[in-house]
Formats: C-alpha cells, sequence, structure tokens
C-alpha cells in the first residue's frame, strides 16, 4: 500500500465548465479531481480506482444520481459522499441525504462548497490515519504512517 498526501476526489459532472472551475479551485489544495461525465462511467470508475471522496450532481443525460448514491454507499459505507446541485428543488436534497450524502450544497456557492469538502475530508482523513496507526504494527515498515 502507497500512502499518498494527495487526495483524491471523484467528480460526477455532466457540465465540463463546472467540472473545470471546481477541479482548479481544489488543485490549489493538493486535491486530485477525477471527472465522470455520466453515471455508468463513475460507477464504473469506482470498480476500478481508489477514491476519498464522491462529488456528484443530481441530474445526468443517463439518469439521476440517487442510485449511483446509493450503491456508493453500500460499497463504500465510510466514504464521503457531497453533492454539488444547481437543482433548486429541496426535494432533490432531502432525497439525496435519505439516499446517503453525507452533505448537499446548491450551486454555485463555491465558498461553501469548499468549505464542506476541506471539513469532509479532514475527518474522513483522520479517522483513517487513526485507524492505520493503531494496526500499524501489522503493517510493512515502509508503509508505517511516521516511519
Amino acid at each position: 500500500m502507497e500512502l499518498n498526501n494527495k487526495l483524491r476526489v471523484l467528480y460526477a459532472e455532466q457540465d465540463e465548465y463546472a467540472f473545470s472551475v471546481i477541479s482548479s479551485l481544489l488543485e490549489f489544495s493538493r486535491i486530485e479531481v477525477i471527472s465522470a461525465t455520466t453515471l455508468s462511467q463513475a460507477f464504473q470508475m469506482t470498480q476500478s480506482e481508489d477514491f476519498d471522496m464522491f462529488l456528484l450532481d443530481v441530474y445526468f443525460h443517463d439518469g439521476d444520481s440517487l442510485e449511483l448514491c446509493t450503491r456508493l454507499r453500500r460499497y463504500y459505507p465510510k466514504l464521503p459522499i457531497l453533492y454539488y446541485s444547481g437543482s433548486p428543488f429541496e426535494e432533490d436534497k432531502q432525497s439525496a441525504l435519505d439516499a446517503g450524502a453525507n452533505a448537499y450544497v446548491k450551486k454555485p456557492f463555491f465558498n461553501q462548497l469548499f468549505d464542506s469538502i476541506v471539513t469532509i475530508l479532514s475527518y474522513s482523513k483522520k479517522a483513517y490515519v487513526q485507524a492505520t496507526n493503531e494496526y500499524s504494527e501489522y503493517l510493512p515498515l515502509e508503509n508505517r504512517f511516521g516511519a
């Protein structure tokens, strides 16, 4: 297991401009953002790559992301899921939270999105580091924190 300080976020967003803006902002904070423009592509990527967080929009050409969110929560119960959507409907927010999302931020509030991502990832990473340190005696020496 290789430890990497750069966090990876899968951003499922069909709007390339929105992806470009968000990924540029997050790259300054050493957060690598990987794009998925369809729900099927997003799900396939989660099966073959590791991520620290999932960032989802609500609506896609191939459906809405609630089923994806439900699957992600089932397969990755500890990973944070954050919605960033332009949907004005309160029902969409509640449905996303019911499907397993940790938070829901309405577009275009970049500051609130950034704060939510940093908070969620900081908590998530601290929990990972704490759990890994508890069991570090079982890891090879080169993979232990602080070694």
